[in-house]
């Protein structure tokens, strides 16, 4: 069906984008993404914006090439220089030169190319715990555990978005008084909404189950407090993501979204999306960030920014 084809889910590669098939690069950084040679023999050359190369020869590349297209035995014979078959794609690796969006062809396919500026996010993660004793509750997760949700974060956010989170601190909190297991707007503004790290541009506050009174949803929120953003979010979030996605990975990447700015346009005027298998999607969610929500939260030189499609 198309001319390129994705090596990641969270290689920065979005094939239903419109008008073309679009790719995110980092600026003095690379991406991958596959020649579908059946479709045509023509690769697509460099510009002002990118340098274009065929890494598919590479060993290296060669065994990567056959991981991603799920052929392990493949991956054993390039690993020992023995190609088993023709293969029908070419390995591109695609390299940020400029700030911009430019358009590649090869023969009758084209995609989008658009180099980002890299983003940083500070985050603050504060571990959330009521009362004490045999009365106490709280989040499972520790500040141990920050580290991990960070590096997550990266895998999903660096190669499509440009955008690098960075540990600011992460810390116990610990309110006194019980207030049951379900942490509701009441509790929140009364004992948390003013707990933030000014310091951060995001803090993530950890609580066993979080819940909005109004509404009764359960996953999380991000709440604005000018320019620094919290989450709160429920250790074990439920929802429509695709089979194989961790919940709580998938919930604080779906937040994150939202505190890097996709918070307006799409089905809701809050940056949701009627497409499905992307993050954000008002049906099933998955990790790839789309065109549209990447022009929300790291939008590039030339870049229309209005409100995102539906």
């Amino acid at each position: 069906m198309f001319g390129f084809e994705e090596v990641s889910e969270v290689g920065g590669v979005d094939l239903l984008a419109q008008p073309h098939p679009f790719m995110a690069v980092p600026l003095r950084g690379s991406s991958l993404v596959f020649r579908d040679v059946t479709k045509g023999s023509q690769l697509p050359t460099g510009n002002h914006f990118v340098e274009v190369k065929d890494i598919t020869d590479l060993p290296v590349a060669r065994i990567a090439m056959e991981i991603a297209q799920g052929d392990l035995i493949g991956a054993l014979f390039a690993l020992i220089g023995i190609l088993p078959r023709e293969n029908t794609k070419r390995l591109l690796m695609i390299s940020g030169k400029t700030p911009g969006v430019s358009t590649l062809k090869a023969g009758l396919d084209t995609i989008d190319v658009a180099v980002l500026r890299p983003k940083t996010v500070t985050v603050s993660f504060k571990f959330v715990h009521f009362g004490q004793g045999k009365s106490e509750t709280g989040t499972i997760w520790n500040p141990a555990d920050a580290n991990g949700m960070i590096a997550v974060m990266n895998n999903i956010y660096s190669q499509q978005a440009n955008v690098t989170c960075k540990l600011h601190r992460a810390e116990p909190l610990r309110i006194d008084g019980s207030f049951g297991d379900v942490v509701d707007d009441k509790v929140y503004d009364e004992h948390l909404k003013d707990k933030y790290d000014k310091d951060a541009d995001v803090t993530v506050l950890l609580v066993c189950k979080w819940t909005h009174t109004g509404t009764r949803t359960a996953n999380a929120t991000t709440i604005p407090y000018g320019k620094n953003r919290v989450i709160v979010i429920n250790d074990k979030p439920t929802g429509e993501g695709v089979e194989g996605i961790d919940p709580f990975q998938l919930t604080l990447a779906h937040e994150l979204a939202h505190s890097l700015g996709a918070d307006h346009g799409g089905t809701d005027g809050k940056g949701h999306q009627k497409r499905n298998h992307i993050l954000l999607s008002d049906g099933q969610q998955s990790l790839k960030i789309s065109k549209d929500v990447l022009l929300m939260i790291n939008p590039w030189e030339g870049a229309a920014t209005g409100s995102a499609r539906h």
